[in-house]
């Protein structure tokens, strides 16, 4: 078993997130004991902590609110983006059961047993492979993925417009311009 890691992301990045934001210690140490659930307060905390990982200077608590604010206000391109919640929670889930679930039990006489189906993994046929979100694919959801970067209203070379796409939430004007 293994959980997966975060593009561009290493142990500099986690330490210098860490200490920015010294209390995500107590989600660690929380996660760090066998649990049957994830607390939403620690998942809260385990975020921003992502969040700062990514964006330092970031005001979110949200990681989908992050999200989209890197793409559409700060032009991050997409492997430069963090998780979305729904990826994150499988990731977590992940951690805390290879680390929580089987290795802090390693010497018990009788481990608990956790089922990896419940802790971001999906079994097919007699193998197991990771859950990496509960979300569709960008693929299977949409055809195109365009975004303009007009201000208030959008002129002749807004992209959605060339296109003949409504603007949407993705857009610098978040879908708010008065284009007719």
């Amino acid at each position: 078993m293994t959980v997966s890691c975060f593009f561009g992301k290493g142990k500099k990045s986690a330490w210098d997130a860490w200490k920015l934001y010294e209390d995500v210690t107590d989600a660690f140490i929380s996660l760090s004991s066998p649990t049957t659930v994830i607390d939403p307060s620690l998942f809260a905390m385990l975020s921003r902590f992502i969040i700062i990982m990514y964006d330092p200077t970031s005001e979110c608590s949200d990681l989908d609110v992050a999200q989209k604010h890197m793409f559409t206000e700060r032009s991050k391109v997409l492997e430069s983006l963090p998780p979305t919640s729904s990826a994150f929670m499988q990731h977590v889930k992940r951690a805390v059961h290879q680390t929580a679930h089987c290795w802090s039990q390693c010497l018990a006489k009788n481990p608990k047993h956790y089922d990896a189906s419940d802790w971001g993994w999906i079994k097919d046929g007699d193998k197991w492979s990771p859950c990496w979100t509960t979300l569709l694919e960008v693929s299977d959801s949409s055809r195109e993925l365009i975004r303009c970067a007009c201000k208030k209203s959008c002129t002749g070379r807004c992209k959605c417009a060339k296109a003949n796409l409504k603007c949407t939430a993705l857009c610098h004007c978040e879908g708010e311009c008065s284009r007719v």
